[in-house]
């Protein structure tokens, strides 16, 4: 018997289906930041007829200064204080996007929210990326794991002698206590380690006897991995990362960054009352003008106005290493 015309003679019929779109989104990769909780924030007010700011520190106070005085008799030495001067310019960052009428109206997904979320996420990304840059450009004190300078360390192959451990730790420790470092709210400095990084360390046999957090110590910062010799060791996966050139960011180098400082090393400008390093300005647009006359899209973007700063070379510790980290 013929089959009739337009008969389907399966037990499926597939073009009566459709996709099913689940509308709740996957998790996205957003990285573990650190560097912006660390910098001491200053503003510049507004209505200043500035875009930069000059702040000021004095010398250290010396014993030298203190003379013995002689009874009756006018002393002629004086001592006075010296002011270095620390100029910060203030520069201005943002992202913008566009989303059709069409789209904004259609779509299964709430297309401004995932905008703004997106660009929230690249915001801060971004903003980590220029203190840790300006950290590692800047800082004097450098230290390279089992090696003299960067092209020893370089050629060096990867060992227990050129990764970090808790003696590199505690040596960095003690020379920030040397430099009078203040230390951050609760007596302690802070350490920015990659994951590579705090995988070696976790290799070193004295990290369980010495991690505070292994006797019923509190972690205080997002992703902090334990305490020891008085750092506090946060993880970071935006660390710096160089290749062949020092200073130079490389996503393939296998040298990796540890910073280590106490509090007032770096710090953050921004222009008071908004559009900070935190808390970009967020604006929405909408509504037809000359440029969109039909209102076939909106707009939605950020920007800030700010700035980032070395402020103490001496309170900031640079520690290239090597890892031992297998590859998985």
């Amino acid at each position: 018997m013929a089959t009739p015309t337009g008969m389907n003679t399966t037990q499926t019929n597939t073009t009566a289906r459709q996709t099913y779109f689940n509308r709740k989104l996957l998790a996205t990769m957003t990285e573990m930041l650190q560097m912006v909780p660390l910098c001491t924030k200053y503003d510049l007010p507004k209505n200043q007829g500035a875009t930069s700011v000059r702040m000021f520190k004095r010398a250290k106070a010396e014993k030298d200064s203190v003379k013995e005085l002689t009874e009756g008799t006018p002393d002629n030495n004086w001592s006075r204080t010296n002011l270095t001067g620390i100029d910060v310019a203030l520069k201005q960052y943002g992202d913008k996007s566009k989303i059709s009428d069409v789209a904004s109206e259609s779509d299964l997904f709430n297309q401004l929210n995932i905008e703004c979320e997106r660009m929230g996420e690249a915001c801060a990304l971004f903003v980590d990326y220029l203190i840790m840059n300006e950290a590692v450009q800047n800082a004097t004190k450098k230290l390279y794991a089992g090696a003299d300078d960067f092209a020893k360390l370089k050629a060096a192959t990867a060992s227990s002698t050129t990764t970090i451990n808790c003696a590199k730790v505690l040596a960095v420790a003690q020379y920030l206590k040397k430099m009078r470092a203040p230390k951050f709210a609760g007596g302690y400095y802070v350490g920015v380690l990659t994951p590579e990084q705090v995988f070696d360390l976790m290799q070193d046999p004295d990290w369980k006897t010495l991690n505070v957090h292994n006797r019923g110590g509190k972690a205080i910062y997002q992703n902090e991995v334990g305490m020891i010799h008085g750092v506090r060791i946060l993880e970071t996966t935006a660390g710096w990362i160089e290749g062949d050139t020092e200073k130079t960011y490389s996503a393939s180098g296998g040298i990796y960054n540890a910073l280590f400082m106490g509090k007032g090393a770096l710090g953050t400008v921004d222009l008071a009352g908004g559009k900070s390093a935190k808390k970009p300005s967020f604006i929405h647009v909408r509504g037809a003008d000359k440029s969109d006359p039909l209102d076939q899209y909106q707009t939605v973007g950020w920007k800030g106005y700010f700035a980032q700063k070395l402020l103490e070379p001496d309170w900031l510790i640079d520690v290239r290493t090597k890892t031992l980290m297998p590859a998985i």
